[in-house]
């Protein structure tokens, strides 16, 4: 796609000009569309009227759309031309309910751009924080920390650091709800603010539904079994991170994230077995496989929360310690699958085992001054 400043776009209004002084105007929409223009561009009218003389495919409508979206974030203007997010997600979900083929196509284009959904969160994050700044200076300083740890996801993510690929996700959704936070602590958020936290949503369903398109990509057979076998899974993981929340600093906003991502992750697991009882096999794979993003993505927060959270980094440390000292005491007992099949039956344990090895290491702590 060409922008307003490139090569080509000068020439449309002589093109369209001559087009319609010659008795062509019904031409001009095709000749726009076909050069391409982006939707803060006066001719954009005919180029969405283009398309539909081509007759565009849904799908590549939808790749249309993100990549004027990525030009709009480029140029300041994604939270003002939201709509054009909004229309690449409503196409996107058609498209991933289309057919195999289509869909083996779209799951090929977006696993390509899923480095790029990121970037365009982050810079949109950036841009919230110099409007934070703007408007209250007095948080300046928490929010230039916030900055300098987005310049580094940007520079991870750019140069396609693939062992760091797997948090981003979970880093960026952190500090979006650190600076909600920040927001809220200062009295009614202003709508211009709040605008970036609505975009934000948007583009966070829309990572998790191409992580899950991706992910499941070579899940040919959708069985019941298979959703059973998914299921297991989730649970498993929600009992782990169960346990390694109950031993969690308290009133930390690591612990608060990853609990709200938990819930989510439960609600998502409703709804997968609502569909499997009404025979809806690929929705509830759906869900539950989202579920499970979720959950990787609160466990990925509490494991980093020493580094992302880094006015309580010494309660951070300290709970990792201890949560690694109790996962192995547990494996060499044996319960610890127990404890991940059948969380409920053990909590009381759990908690109890916390308690005692914090003690010990506040202890231990308190000696060693």
């Amino acid at each position: 796609m060409k922008t307003l400043g490139q090569k080509g776009i000068a020439t449309i209004p002589v093109v369209v000009i001559v087009l319609i002084s010659t008795g062509a105007a019904a031409a001009a929409p095709v000749v726009v569309d076909l050069v391409d223009v982006d939707p803060d561009s006066p001719f954009y009218g005919l180029e969405r009227l283009g398309e539909k003389i081509r007759m565009v495919g849904e799908d590549d409508q939808m790749m249309e759309r993100w990549a004027e979206y990525v030009h709009l974030v480029d140029r300041a203007k994604g939270v003002e031309y939201e709509h054009i997010l909004e229309e690449f997600a409503e196409k996107m979900h058609k498209t991933i309910s289309s057919d195999a083929v289509t869909k083996q196509k779209f799951v090929k284009w977006m696993e390509e751009h899923l480095p790029e959904v990121k970037l365009v969160r982050v810079k949109l994050m950036k841009e919230l924080c110099e409007k934070l700044k703007k408007k209250f200076p007095e948080l300046s300083v928490e929010v230039d920390n916030e900055i300098q740890v987005l310049d580094d996801i940007l520079d991870k993510v750019s140069s396609a650091a693939v062992q760091y690929m797997d948090n981003t996700q979970a880093h960026i959704e952190f500090i979006v709800q650190r600076l909600h936070q920040l927001a809220e602590q200062q009295g009614q958020m202003p709508e211009d603010i709040s605008n970036y936290f609505h975009v934000e949503n948007t583009l966070a369903d829309v990572n998790i539904a191409i992580d899950v398109e991706v992910a499941t990509a070579d899940q040919t057979s959708v069985a019941t079994s298979v959703f059973d076998n998914t299921l297991s899974k989730f649970n498993e993981s929600m009992s782990e991170i169960q346990a390694m929340l109950e031993g969690a600093p308290e009133n930390t906003l690591s612990k608060n994230v990853a609990e709200k991502l938990v819930e989510i992750s439960k609600q998502l697991k409703e709804n997968s077995i609502s569909a499997i009882e009404k025979n809806e096999t690929k929705s509830a794979l759906t869900s539950v496989n989202a579920a499970r993003i979720h959950l990787t993505h609160a466990k990925a927060i509490l494991e980093h929360a020493d580094e992302w959270e880094p006015n309580f980094s010494e309660e951070w440390s300290d709970w990792k310690k201890s949560w690694e000292i109790l996962k192995q005491e547990w494996k060499k007992t044996g319960i610890w699958q127990n404890i991940l099949d059948n969380y409920q039956n053990y909590s009381q344990q759990v908690m109890e085992q916390w308690q005692e090895t914090m003690q010990k290491s506040a202890w231990s702590s308190a000696t060693s001054i």
